[in-house]
């Protein structure tokens, strides 16, 4: 079996990744992401979110991603920002329907955690939806890993 392309797609989407890394720090000034990549563990980088204030037209409206998630797979959502307490980035995870799945912040313990993850039951579109506890938009990476269950058995 020939995994040439399977291991240039893994190397294009962790380079892609660091250079948008890379651009959110470049504009949020000295903001150290770096410990955010420390977070992934033994999670393969997918996806790299950069979240600058500029993304933000009127400060507390959400902005959505998709990405299409597989069955089988583990999946881990990481934030990172400098932020104090009362303005922390927040992700709200759906799946298809647009049901919520999961949250970042629990908001009957007031408790923020900076990583959820999610073992995948159904193959299709998850949407990441991004606001500040605050609604003052500030800068924030996201990181997307994943754990495919399948590569790890071949």
């Amino acid at each position: 079996m020939n995994n040439k392309p399977l291991f240039l797609l893994i190397t294009l989407v962790l380079t892609f990744g660091r250079v948008m890394h890379a651009q959110t720090v470049s504009e949020c000034g000295d903001a150290n992401f770096s410990s955010c990549s420390n977070l992934l563990a033994k999670f393969t980088l997918a996806k790299s979110i950069s979240i600058k204030p500029s993304m933000y037209k009127y400060g507390g409206e959400k902005k959505e991603f998709s990405y299409f998630f597989s069955k089988g797979s583990t999946y881990v959502i990481t934030l990172c920002d400098n932020n104090p307490v009362s303005n922390k980035v927040l992700v709200d995870l759906f799946d298809k329907n647009k049901r919520l799945i999961a949250r970042n912040y629990d908001q009957t313990t007031k408790k923020y955690f900076n990583k959820i993850y999610f073992p995948c039951s159904a193959t299709g579109v998850y949407y990441l939806k991004y606001s500040f506890q605050g609604g003052k938009p500030t800068c924030a990476v996201s990181e997307l890993g994943v754990q495919n269950h399948i590569i790890k058995k071949l």
